[in-house]
């Protein structure tokens, strides 16, 4: 849509190392982003690799001890990220003409993409890299400090979220994603666009309408 490739041009100007992307459910926020930064990445080089960060928020109850490793325990967290890499991996067909898991996984074993839970980023100094932090709505100021003061050298940081799906203890003024373009508006290094039209499903913009 021409609000996505508005969107691309913010996601892939490396003079603007700071964007925010708001919009309802199925607006394209998180594909958007994640094809921006695999051009940005993979084919142009401009960053040595992405890292998608995600608040670790449940819909409803949790469901209690998940076995495995920390690594098993966090993928639920980031189906959302999943089903952007099934589609863009497949060029965008609804069919499964290969396995994109394994083109995914020879990415996270080469360090050109990293899923991460933002509770482990304290500590972390971040270099050429393009970061993702999806659903920040579900983050407060200080854990939005947390995030940018990470950016090391040659870095992109991307914000996304919806004030509407609010799963922590926040509200639609008091969460890092409505801080962020607050405090960012009026400099040069930050890019914001709001994204309005639902491209998922006249049913899913139906709901995110009268819901």
């Amino acid at each position: 849509s021409k609000e996505q490739a508005m969107a691309m041009f913010l996601l892939t100007n490396k003079d603007i190392p700071l964007v925010s992307l708001v919009g309802p459910a199925g607006v394209g926020k998180s594909l958007v982003a994640i094809a921006a930064a695999l051009e940005m990445v993979v084919e142009k080089k401009k960053y040595q690799k992405m890292i998608i960060y995600k608040p670790i928020e449940s819909v409803g109850k949790e469901i209690g001890f998940l076995p495995g490793s920390i690594e098993d325990k966090v993928l639920p967290h980031f189906g959302s990220v999943l089903d952007s890499f099934e589609y863009l991996f497949n060029n965008g067909s609804k069919g499964k003409s290969h396995n994109w898991q394994d083109t995914l996984n020879m990415f996270i074993e080469r360090g050109t993409i990293e899923l991460q839970p933002l509770t482990y980023i304290r500590g972390r100094s971040i270099n050429n890299a393009l970061i993702i932090c999806d659903e920040i709505q579900n983050l407060g100021k200080h854990e939005l400090k947390t995030l940018l003061t990470r950016s090391g050298q040659n870095n992109k940081i991307v914000c996304l979220g919806d004030v509407q799906q609010i799963d922590a203890g926040y509200d639609a003024t008091n969460n890092a994603l409505s801080i962020v373009i607050e405090k960012f508006k009026t400099y040069d290094l930050a890019g914001h666009m709001s994204l309005t039209k639902c491209e998922r499903s006249s049913l899913a913009a139906l709901a995110s309408e009268i819901l």
